[in-house]
């Protein structure tokens, strides 16, 4: 039996899922300075607490963040509650998923679409982004060893690993990489003008920002920029050279 049919786009049910997911995601504002404010680009986090930025979103973006909030309500058997928020130094951090056996175990839970290597990495290594908010937890949660549970989503598989860090780089870490950018965050907010574009992101944030316009037409007027450059600006983000040839065994994953 043949079956015949037409297909064509749906512009109703594009605009209603989109609308849908708006306003789910850009809700109720998130208030004080969390980790995840400060890991990222700080200028788009500036510009995401003092625009309607958020409420322009592309689709593509909504979903990727709707697929990691989905698999943590999955993974934690949580639909609709968080666990307790931790805060340090005025630093806010919310757990995603907290073990309490012999030991009490934090675990962050990601989603990743990079390949799945045959040694268990992702292909082109663990994101130092997500290294930097396992470091940043570890402070404000005052351990050692934070988990980290992901979903490679290619080949429908999950990595589940604990990383050890060292104290005196957790510390560090802390005073030499969030603070600053906590003080040069508030401190913009405050005058209500941005931190200085593309001084406190990697370069791939910028590659799709839907903030690229206002970061363009700030850095043009410069006397619109808050200074920043007393805040560490120069150390922007966490290099791993001492572990990248490090092999897979030997860190314990």
């Amino acid at each position: 039996m043949s079956i015949q049919y037409t297909t064509t786009k749906s512009p109703l049910v594009d605009e209603y899922i989109t609308r849908n997911l708006k306003e789910f995601l850009t809700g109720t504002p998130r208030q004080g300075t969390h980790v995840s404010d400060l890991t990222r680009c700080i200028t788009y986090t500036f510009w995401g607490k003092t625009t309607t930025l958020n409420a322009s979103m592309e689709i593509r973006t909504m979903l990727y963040m709707i697929s990691g909030m989905s698999l943590e309500d999955a993974l934690t058997n949580s639909i609709g509650t968080k666990e307790d928020s931790l805060e340090k130094d005025g630093v806010i951090m919310s757990p995603d998923m907290v073990i309490s056996m012999d030991d009490t175990l934090h675990v962050e839970i990601k989603t990743t679409r990079m390949y799945l290597a045959k040694d268990g990495r992702p292909k082109y290594g663990w994101s130092n982004e997500w290294l930097r908010r396992l470091l940043s937890y570890c402070y404000v949660a005052g351990v050692d060893t934070y988990a980290l549970a992901v979903l490679f989503i290619i080949p429908a598989e999950m990595v589940n690993i604990e990383l050890t860090f060292k104290q005196e780089d957790i510390d560090r870490f802390w005073q030499e990489f969030i603070l600053p950018r906590k003080e040069a965050l508030e401190r913009a907010i405050e005058k209500n003008r941005p931190p200085q574009p593309y001084t406190y992101n990697e370069d791939w944030e910028c590659e799709r920002c839907s903030a690229q316009i206002l970061c363009s037409t700030f850095s043009m007027q410069g006397s619109l920029v808050v200074d920043e450059r007393t805040t560490h600006s120069d150390q922007k983000y966490l290099n791993r050279d001492d572990q990248e040839d490090v092999p897979f065994e030997e860190l314990g994953i």
